[in-house]
């Protein structure tokens, strides 16, 4: 699947094959080998990658797509990640898609297959994954430390049902 990366104020576009080359080609790196911020390829402003598709019930889930968090597991070929998305075309991050790859190139007739919601199956994480992608969305100012520790605080008040 080919990604259109659009720059956010000269409108410059730059093509991307698949998620592999939008990724590793198409950030800032922000987040190391793990992804980070879209930017236009000829002036480094942020850019985004604009999606329409249909939602379950037919309506359109419209997003653009400003950056990408991958999110390491023990396995080599699979991998998991985030989009970090904004409803409005210059808004923030405002919400996520759990999305992921598996890249068998490197054996022998091997591919790049995707996957991702809404709608379709989701990547599973374990808990050092979960906890590697909070401290990322902390990282990329989606979540700040004091929603995590008030969250847990809500957690730890909440009576526990046996």
């Amino acid at each position: 699947m080919a990604y259109t990366i659009t720059c956010r104020t000269s409108h410059a576009e730059r093509l991307a094959n698949n998620i592999v080359d939008l990724i590793e080609r198409n950030t800032d790196n922000a987040f190391g080998e793990s992804g980070g911020w879209f930017r236009c390829h000829e002036c480094g402003q942020p850019a985004h990658v604009f999606r329409e598709s249909p939602t379950q019930e037919g309506d359109p889930y419209s997003r653009y797509i400003l950056g990408v968090i991958r999110i390491s597991t023990w396995q080599a070929t699979y991998c998991p990640y985030i989009f970090l998305n904004a409803s409005e075309e210059d808004g923030q991050a405002d919400h996520i898609d759990f999305n992921y790859y598996k890249d068998t190139r490197s054996s022998e007739g091997g591919s790049l297959r995707h996957g991702h919601g809404p709608g379709g199956s989701g990547p599973v994480l374990g808990e050092k994954e979960m906890l590697d992608l909070m401290a990322r969305l902390v990282e990329a100012k989606f979540l700040s430390k004091t929603d995590i520790v008030d969250c847990m605080n809500r957690v730890a008040s909440t009576p526990q049902s046996l």
